[in-house]
């Protein structure tokens, strides 16, 4: 059932033998998994059905670091969580990506790439995805338009990387129906959130779940096991549950809240290739194509140094697009029209709006150009390269609690996100690899060549770098407490019945988008519920 925990007089207790905090992708996958078992199993939501602007206000953060992060519009605090905001496109991680790599500080993962091959299978039709896989050779076969307009690499530097396009499935809209009957063992809380977290005088034993909501009620909730998905918000809570122990729970070692990832972004770079009119459908991350039409494509290519190179050159994992654009789109003023209408969309209604209003009017000529080339001059595409990479994990990009409260009085997070030079190595060399990958294949003259901008350490990022909202690294998996927070089964180190879900238990992110890997590992841990809560 699905209830509003603002119905309830303050003060209540409610009871399950399965607690978990965050109805986004990987609140509601294990939700699911536990329908139809003996466990009662309650769902905590923060936010209602639909965007709130008060709620959204809880998203609110400050920035200490000079790479800055908008953690209040690329967050939804609702049923179904960011579902309603990403951009649909799935892969899951490379075999590289669980290795432990001399040249990659602190990588490595306690799971190995194959035990996670059946969770990959199982996520596969939560994001309403075909059977197929991603091996690049099938899909040639099964896409002659691609076949088509394949482009021929140096298979010794470069390999084909696809990536799947989900529908941009929204969790909860094509879930929340199945949690919605009163007969389920499971009940969906909406509109509490989770404050802090009571353990026993051990600390070795969570007790029970204080929930708060904006009208100013207070709520417990007692479980047999807790389970944390609420995302980047997973190590603030943890570090607001402070009561027993000043660091905050699960932070013996200083742990938590710190590697703090995003997968870094930028468009950097023209592409010159002949033919680019047809292939960049299949090689355009931007996705501007509306994916209903006929013309639209099921997958996307990317290209991306084989392992041995990125051994070799000793660099982070690295793929790039080949996106088409317009003139006019890279300027403040055409950027700013995106994001208002993006904000206006998903009826974002904040000072963020204001701003980009401010922007846009200020650069309003820019914006009617570049809106004008796309619609009206559809045969003068520029052809740019997108550059998507991991960024390796630093303990000192972090996030930590502040000063300045939130609307329930509680600290608001700081973020201090910090790149390295290996990440900047990362950019160059990669950019390098592809463009050395596309001039010269296999012996041959090649399929065209790439205009590269300067990059490297010592050099500052391009003014296109931007967040892509995957938030990583800030509860990270390993058998080590003292460079992780959660083992492999996803227990919080020290914690008898904390778990957690989501991103922020990623070591390393490597260059694929991460909700399906959210709910790969989230369905992962799921198995293991089932048999401790049996």
């Amino acid at each position: 059932m699905i209830l509003d925990i603002r119905q309830f007089p303050t003060g209540q207790q409610f009871d399950a033998d399965l607690c978990i905090v965050g109805a986004g992708a990987a609140g509601i996958s294990i939700a699911r998994a536990m329908l139809g078992l003996p466990i009662r199993v309650l769902l905590l939501e923060s936010g209602g059905f639909d965007f709130d602007a008060e709620v959204a206000a809880l998203n609110e953060a400050d920035n200490a670091g000079n790479m800055k992060l908008d953690l209040e519009s690329f967050r939804a605090r609702l049923f179904g969580g960011t579902t309603s905001l990403w951009g649909g496109n799935c892969a899951p991680l490379d075999p590289i990506d669980f290795a432990p790599r001399p040249w990659v500080p602190f990588s490595g993962w306690p799971i190995r790439h194959d035990e996670m091959l059946p969770y990959w299978q199982r996520a596969q039709p939560l994001f309403e995805l075909g059977d197929r896989g991603y091996d690049v050779d099938e899909w040639a076969l099964a896409e002659p338009e691609f076949a088509a307009v394949r482009l021929p690499l140096h298979a010794g530097l470069v390999r084909e990387k696809v990536y799947q396009r989900s529908p941009r499935t929204q969790f909860g809209h094509r879930y929340g129906s199945e949690l919605e009957p009163d007969a389920t063992n499971v009940t969906v809380m909406l509109n509490g959130t989770a404050t802090g977290l009571r353990t026993d005088d051990s600390v070795g034993t969570v007790t029970g779940l204080e929930v708060r909501t904006l009208a100013g009620h207070s709520h417990t909730i007692s479980a047999r096991a807790v389970v944390l998905a609420a995302g980047i918000e997973n190590a603030r809570l943890l570090l607001l549950s402070n009561d027993r122990v000043p660091a905050g729970l699960g932070n013996r070692h200083d742990a938590v809240g710190r590697y703090f990832m995003e997968h870094l972004n930028m468009v950097s770079g023209r592409a010159l290739i002949p033919g680019a009119d047809d292939l960049y459908r299949f090689y355009d991350a931007e996705g501007w194509a509306d994916r209903t039409s006929p013309t639209a494509v099921r997958m996307l290519v990317g290209l991306q140094p084989t392992p041995g190179m990125q051994e070799a050159a000793g660099i982070g994992n690295y793929v790039a697009f080949i996106n088409r654009t317009f003139d006019g789109e890279q300027t403040a003023g055409y950027q700013a029209l995106r994001h208002l209408l993006y904000r206006l969309r998903h009826a974002q209604l904040s000072d963020h709006l204001r701003n980009d209003l401010a922007a846009l009017l200020g650069d309003l000529g820019s914006a009617l150009k570049g809106s004008w080339n796309r619609v009206f001059a559809a045969d003068a595409g520029i052809y740019e390269i997108q550059h998507f990479f991991e960024q390796v994990p630093d303990p000192d990009s972090r996030i930590r609690l502040g000063d300045r409260p939130d609307p329930l009085g509680l600290p608001r997070m700081v973020v201090d996100w910090r790149t390295t030079d290996l990440d900047k190595r990362t950019w160059a060399v990669g950019q390098d690899l592809v463009a050395r990958a596309i001039g010269a294949a296999d012996g041959t003259r090649g399929t065209g060549r790439l205009q590269l901008e300067p990059a490297g350490p010592g050099l500052p990022w391009p003014d296109t770098i931007h967040q892509s909202s995957h938030y990583m690294g800030t509860t990270r998996i390993s058998d080590d407490p003292r460079f992780g927070v959660v083992d492999r089964d996803c227990r919080v180190h020290g914690l008898s019945n904390l778990f957690i879900a989501g991103g922020s238990v990623l070591p390393t992110g490597g260059c694929a988008m991460v909700t399906i890997n959210i709910v790969a590992l989230a369905l992962r841990l799921a198995d293991h519920l089932k048999r401790l809560l049996a």
